[in-house]
């Protein structure tokens, strides 16, 4: 009595890597750029955030109105600058409560400039409070990133921008 074979034959195979082959060709461009537009859509996340949280710190600030340098939003402290949150760990990103594991977040205080050659003193009047807060692996870190810039003086708000070609 024969016994039959199992299995496949190298024809069999071959035909099976060129069906997935041409199969991952189509389908992987498609999803290739689906990590950077998810980053795209978080930061655009982050920056209603940061948005709301200005607005939400404002409004408890006018409420108070003693020109209080801190004021409650959402059970958290947050120091404030000219009535909007301070662009530190207390001020900006306590009133947002971003986690801080999902990004890259730093805080630094840049000199103004009156013109490309003059650099005023850093951390005087004439410098200004920035947080960056970048997503994780992006393909050019400091092209996908939101920032905020503190308010500079009364009466005006804090900048809020997105940046998402790199991402």
């Amino acid at each position: 009595m024969k016994q039959a074979k199992s299995g496949f034959t190298l024809v069999e195979l071959a035909m099976l890597i060129v069906i997935v082959g041409i199969l991952s060709a189509i389908v992987f461009p498609k999803f290739a750029g689906v990590n950077g537009e998810s980053r795209s859509i978080l930061l655009s996340g982050v920056e209603s955030a940061l948005k709301s949280a200005a607005a939400m710190s404002y409004a408890a600030y006018l409420k108070d109105g003693t020109q209080a340098e801190q004021v409650m939003v959402q059970k958290a402290q947050v120091r404030l600058e000219f009535g909007y949150p301070a662009a530190n760990d207390a001020g900006i990103l306590a009133a947002a409560k971003l986690p801080a594991a999902d990004f890259n977040i730093s805080s630094e205080t840049i000199p103004l400039t009156m013109n490309a050659d003059v650099a005023l003193v850093e951390d005087g009047p004439n410098s200004v409070q920035v947080v960056t807060i970048r997503a994780l692996n992006a393909v050019d870190p400091s092209a996908c990133q939101v920032t905020y810039q503190a308010a500079m003086e009364p009466n005006s708000r804090p900048l809020i921008s997105r940046s998402t070609n790199g991402c």
